[in-house]
């Protein structure tokens, strides 16, 4: 019974108010306050059995967990990462896909667009691909969508206020100079003029005065009684026919020279009967010391492409004065227009068969929407034309 009473004592909190004796056979309660004391005299003795040492240990192990935890986020937040391409991706798309690599997206501006949809990225900084810190900014141009108005009207303006208020809405402009007494620099003329209903991308041109001195003025060339054969191609599905609005501006030309024209096709045809055999047969029955053809492409990339005939057995007779004249028509044409190239073509029928210097000017392509406004625009048509004179009189001009 002893036994049992002392492994009871041991194990409960019994021992802690109750004085246990191993010398008598009983148990004697400690006296209030006096009891209390003496416990937390005992807690405090063990208690100071811990080093100090060990405390402070603890507390900078606790710290150097907080430490590390702090460094981990901040070398997460700072990894490296690589640009996603957001380009064409709508704006919440843009963002959501920035957010899942840990960037950030900043819409710096909107453009007016005719090609990217309305509120889809048109362009980002960086650049996909580029390496960036986590948590970094990724700046997008947003698409306002197409926009159609008005054209402005510049006429009067300076250049450099011109572009600025045409570029504001979303225009590509060029800019043509030409003689005026007009101050250098001064606006004189668009294209499309002021009001015409235009739209965002569009192109739009705008003459500018050349300032004194300056001239536009054709020298005289002596042209008298040399023929010269003009094959405007017929041009399905293209407004107006450009190819003989071109050839009768040449043709008017030579002929206030004193030359003769043959042109191949009148613009009163049906589209059936003109073929390119019955082309030839006007082009060789007409004797003519060379041929200029105009047409337009189906499809393909836009500009002027000036073809003459390649080096072969049936063409060798003419083929050095073909290519004087593909020279010339070429250089003359780059003098007065941008994006004008030059290339040899043997499955054109007429030049290859029609026995003297010929060469065709492609004006552009129906595909291309550059080249269908520059279609309607009598400015360009007259350019074109006196370039292909210019080159006509420095081969064959007299003295």
């Amino acid at each position: 019974m002893y036994r049992l009473l002392e492994d009871w004592t041991r194990g409960s909190d019994i021992s802690r108010h109750v004085g246990y004796d191993p010398l008598t056979t009983g148990c004697k309660r400690r006296a209030g306050v006096t009891g209390i004391l003496a416990d937390m005299e005992e807690t405090t003795k063990r208690r100071s059995m811990i080093p100090a040492w060990a405390w402070y240990a603890a507390g900078g192990f606790v710290l150097a967990v907080i430490a590390l935890a702090v460094i981990v986020a901040v070398v997460l937040r700072t990894s490296q990462v690589r640009v996603p391409d957001i380009t064409g991706a709508t704006s919440a798309s843009a963002k959501e896909r920035l957010a899942g690599v840990g960037l950030k997206m900043q819409v710096t501006d909107r453009l007016f667009s005719a090609t990217v949809p309305l509120d889809a990225v048109i362009a980002q900084r960086p650049q996909p691909g580029t390496v960036v810190a986590g948590g970094s900014v990724v700046q997008v141009s947003v698409s306002g969508g197409s926009e159609s108005y008005a054209m402005p009207d510049v006429v009067g303006m300076t250049t450099a206020d011109a572009k600025k208020v045409l570029a504001a809405r979303g225009l590509r402009v060029t800019i043509d100079t030409t003689a005026s007494d007009k101050p250098a620099g001064t606006v004189i003329a668009s294209f499309p003029s002021a009001g015409v209903i235009v739209t965002t991308s569009d192109p739009v041109r705008i003459t500018v005065a050349a300032g004194q001195g300056s001239t536009s003025l054709l020298l005289p060339t002596n042209l008298s009684n040399l023929t010269f054969v003009l094959d405007p191609a017929p041009v399905p599905g293209v407004l107006g026919d450009v190819t003989m609005d071109v050839a009768r501006r040449v043709r008017a030309l030579i002929e206030a020279s004193g030359g003769r024209v043959v042109v191949t096709r009148s613009p009163n045809d049906a589209s059936a009967a003109i073929t390119s055999m019955s082309r030839l047969t006007t082009a060789k029955s007409a004797g003519a010391i060379a041929l200029v053809g105009f047409s337009v492409a189906a499809s393909g990339s836009g500009g002027i492409l000036v073809a003459s005939v390649p080096s072969t057995t049936t063409t060798q007779p003419f083929y050095i004065r073909a290519t004087e004249l593909s020279t010339q028509v070429t250089n003359q044409l780059k003098q007065a227009l941008p994006n004008v190239r030059a290339t040899v073509d043997s499955n054109d029928s007429i030049l290859m068969n029609t026995g003297t210097a010929a060469v065709r000017v492609q004006l552009g392509s129906v595909s291309d929407s550059n080249d269908k406004v520059t279609f309607t625009d009598p400015d360009w048509a007259d350019k074109v034309a006196r370039a292909i004179y210019k080159a006509l009189g420095q081969l064959y001009g007299q003295k």
